[in-house]
C-alpha cells in the first residue's frame, strides 16, 4: 500500500498525534478486556467453522450498501459548476479511497479525504463538498441511533442498550431540526453580526468564511424532499447492514434474529465513534461483543462474530480502495495532507 514518505512530519500528523494516542491506547484497553474474558481458542474454533456461502451472501448486502452510499451521497452533494447533479458512478472512487483512510489513518481522516477528491475531481469548492459530506453522515448516525432504539424497545433489551439509541437519537433528531428550521448558513449569518457589533468580525473574517463555506454544505439538508430522501437510503443500507450481521451469525451457527442483528449492528457501529485505532479495531469488537451477550450468546460466539463481520466489511473494502489508490497514482498520506489544508480554516 503506497504510503507517504517526508521527511518531517506533516501538519495533519501533528494535529492528530493526540487524537491517534488516545484512540490506541482505548483500542488497547478494548483489546486487553476482550483477552481477560474471552476463551480465544474457542472463538478461533467458532470461526473455522465459519460457512462461507453465508459469508459470500454477506458480502453481496456489503456491495449493495456500498451502492446505495454512493447513491445517496451524489444525491447530498453540491452540483457541478455546470448545474449538474455529480453521477453516483463519479463518487465510487473517492468514496473507495476515503473508506481506506478511515481503516487506515487515524481520526476519521477518511470523511475529509473522500469529501477533497470528490471536489477537486467535479471542481466542486471543498469545504462545501465537505459540508455535505458531513450532513450524509449526521443522517447516517441519527437513523442508526433510532433504528438502534427501537430494535431494543422491541427486544426488551438491557437498559444501556436503550439509552443509547435514545441518546443519539434525541440529539442527532435536535440537529436535524435546527438546521431544516434555522439552517446552519443562518446560524453562521448571526454569529457573524454578534461579532461584528463586538469589533471581531474582521480579524476573523477567514475563520467566518471557511464556517460559511461548510455550512452551505450542511444546508443542502435544509431541502426536505432531499433530506427525506437521504433518510430512506440510510435506512435502505442500514437494513443491509444488519443483514451482514445476520448472515454472518448464521455462517457461524449462532442463534441470532434479524431484529437482533439490527441492535448488534447498531450498538457496534456507534462505538465507532469513540477514538480508536485505525480501523475501530478493538472498540467494534468490544460493543459488539457486549452486545451479542447481552442478547444471549456466549462471550466466545459475540467475539467470533464480531470478527468475522469486521473482516467482511473492513478488508474488501480496503483492499479495493488501495486498487484504486495504486491506479490513480496518488499516496493516501499526501491526499490527507491536502484535503486537511484544503478544508482547514485559513491562518489556522
Amino acid at each position: 500500500m503506497p504510503q507517504p514518505t517526508s521527511p518531517e512530519p506533516s501538519t495533519s500528523r501533528r494535529r492528530t498525534l493526540g487524537g491517534r494516542a488516545a484512540g490506541l491506547v482505548i483500542s488497547g484497553i478494548s483489546i486487553l478486556i476482550l483477552l481477560g474474558t474471552v476463551d480465544v481458542a474457542a472463538t478461533v474454533e467458532i470461526l473455522g467453522q465459519a460457512q462461507l456461502g453465508y459469508v459470500a451472501l454477506a458480502l453481496v448486502a456489503l456491495t449493495g450498501s456500498l451502492l446505495v452510499r454512493g447513491w445517496r451521497w451524489a444525491v447530498v452533494l453540491p452540483p457541478r459548476p455546470s448545474g449538474e447533479r455529480v453521477p453516483v458512478l463519479r463518487t465510487i472512487s473517492p468514496a473507495l479511497i476515503g473508506y481506506l483512510g478511515n481503516t487506515v489513518l487515524p481520526a476519521r481522516l477518511g470523511e475529509p479525504i473522500r469529501a477533497y477528491l470528490v471536489a477537486r475531481r467535479e471542481g466542486l469548492v471543498p469545504l462545501e463538498a465537505f459540508g455535505a459530506t458531513m450532513l450524509e453522515r449526521l443522517v447516517d448516525v441519527v437513523v442508526l441511533a433510532v433504528i438502534g432504539l427501537i430494535a431494543a424497545i422491541v427486544l426488551d433489551a438491557e437498559w444501556w442498550m436503550v439509552a443509547i439509541g435514545l441518546v443519539g437519537s434525541v440529539a442527532g433528531i435536535a440537529a436535524l431540526v435546527l438546521l431544516v428550521v434555522l439552517g446552519f448558513s443562518r446560524l453562521g449569518q448571526i454569529a457573524t453580526d454578534i461579532l461584528g457589533r463586538l469589533g471581531l468580525a474582521e480579524r476573523l473574517s477567514r475563520l467566518l468564511a471557511w464556517g460559511m463555506s461548510f455550512a452551505a454544505g450542511v444546508d443542502r439538508g435544509r431541502d426536505v424532499l432531499r433530506l427525506a430522501v437521504v433518510i430512506v437510503a440510510s435506512v435502505i443500507a442500514w437494513a443491509l447492514e444488519a443483514a451482514i450481521f445476520y448472515l454472518c451469525a448464521l455462517s457461524l451457527g449462532i442463534d441470532l434474529s434479524f431484529v437482533e442483528a439490527v441492535l448488534v449492528g447498531a450498538i457496534a457501529t456507534l462505538a465507532t465513534a469513540i477514538p480508536a485505532a485505525p480501523g475501530y479495531v478493538g472498540t467494534f469488537e468490544l460493543a459488539s461483543t457486549a452486545a451479542a451477550v447481552a442478547l444471549g450468546t456466549t462471550r466466545d460466539e459475540g467475539l467470533a462474530l464480531a470478527v468475522l463481520v469486521h473482516v467482511v466489511t473492513v478488508v474488501p473494502i480496503a483492499i479495493a480502495g488501495a486498487v484504486v489508490l495504486m491506479l490513480s497514482g496518488s499516496h493516501l498520506g499526501e491526499i490527507a495532507d491536502e484535503a486537511v489544508e484544503a478544508e482547514t480554516p485559513a491562518g489556522e
